[in-house]
């Protein structure tokens, strides 16, 4: 494959978010959420975005690479019995996006 291929392959292909982990979220601030992203060259950064029912943004910040694991820190509790909209969205060098999202409730 020539290296103008691979640019285009890339430059046509967005970063794809595969899992957004929140076993270790418990709406505790400090608690991580984990997300697992790729891209065919480079994903350049993930953002976390958390919602309440009402769509309301409750948190928002970058994901920071710990120990090879895209990892989030919360900077808001989120009360018990609350569910809330937690979105990773992956973005690669281009600027092209892709993400997910995940319903999860502080039972």
């Amino acid at each position: 494959m020539s290296l103008f291929a691979f640019v285009m392959g890339d430059f046509l292909k967005p970063p794809v978010v595969e899992a957004i982990d929140a076993s270790g979220y418990h709406g505790v601030v400090g608690d991580l959420i984990k997300v697992s992203a790729r891209d065919d060259f480079e994903v350049a950064s993930v953002s976390i975005v958390i919602r309440d029912a009402a769509d309301a943004v409750l948190e928002q910040g970058p994901a920071a690479l710990v120990g090879g694991q895209l990892t989030y820190a919360t900077t808001v509790a989120v009360p018990a019995g609350e569910t809330v909209t937690i979105e990773a969205v992956a973005t690669d060098r281009p600027g092209h996006t892709g993400g997910k999202r995940v319903t999860w409730t502080n039972a």
